[in-house]
């Protein structure tokens, strides 16, 4: 069995006395898709953006590769470069068109040319169906349209593991699907992905595993016919009964 892509060990993580993260342990494949399940201040985003050095770990060790990226001290960038992590906010910049929004981080960091960039860029968005909309400014773009750009952006920077945090919880109804076609797409194409998700439909559907947090602790991991189909501990019952009930997937 290969080296795991990632590997969070003891993940402890606090905001003064509140113990967001309870030390969380668990591997991600390469090419795996991993969701997180779990009410509102269960962990999940938190666990991403300690993933994504966006927030310190007070304990515990995160592996890219076989290497500890969480020591004090390590330099983010390489890791951001790596690691591409989309939130349910879209966080474009309003001031730019798609195109510009997407070439960013590429000129930035990678010290791209911006021909180079601009003929990548296009063709990811033709890939996810934005080509028409590239020289469009964000707010003159639908909800899922936005979304879909955000992770285009994240993929422009060829990142190794994508992290996506509640991608659709902004969105309406209508909208989440596309967003949704698009991870289908990613995962098919070999990405390994680690999802936090209330979509438990999309859960079933894609994951190779599933992680319920309750309360900062992960209580469960398991395949998501099992999961779904009989999960051991009694909070995951309790929280798929009413969350599957309230979405009509019971």
């Amino acid at each position: 069995m290969s080296e795991p892509k990632l590997s969070l060990r003891n993940i402890r993580k606090s905001f003064g006395p509140l113990e967001v993260c309870k030390s969380i342990t668990v591997d991600v494949n390469k090419g795996e898709l991993v969701c997180l399940i779990g009410g509102s201040g269960s962990g999940k985003s938190t666990l991403l953006r300690c993933i994504n050095l966006l927030d310190p770990i007070d304990d515990g060790e995160i592996l890219l590769d076989g290497e500890d990226i969480s020591v004090p001290g390590y330099d983010p960038d390489p890791v951001r470069r790596k690691i591409g992590m989309v939130f349910q906010s879209f966080n474009l910049f309003p001031h730019m068109t798609v195109l510009e929004n997407i070439k960013l981080a590429p000129m930035k960091v990678k010290r791209m040319a911006s021909r180079e960039i601009t003929e990548q860029a296009e063709a990811l968005l033709d890939r996810f169906g934005l080509l028409d909309k590239a020289h469009v400014y964000p707010d003159r773009l639908s909800g899922g349209q936005q979304q879909r750009a955000a992770i285009v952006r994240a993929l422009a920077m060829e990142p190794e593991i994508m992290l996506l945090d509640e991608v659709t919880s902004a969105l309406d109804p209508e909208l989440v699907g596309e967003v949704l076609d698009v991870i289908r797409q990613l995962k098919a194409q070999g990405m390994t992905l680690l999802l936090a998700t209330r979509e438990m439909g999309f859960a079933r559907e894609v994951s190779d595993r599933v992680c319920f947090l309750s309360n900062g602790e992960l209580l469960e991991i398991a395949p998501p016919e099992k999961m779904f189909g009989a999960p051991e501990h009694a909070r995951t019952q309790q929280f798929l009964e009413r969350v599957l009930r309230t979405q009509n997937l019971g």
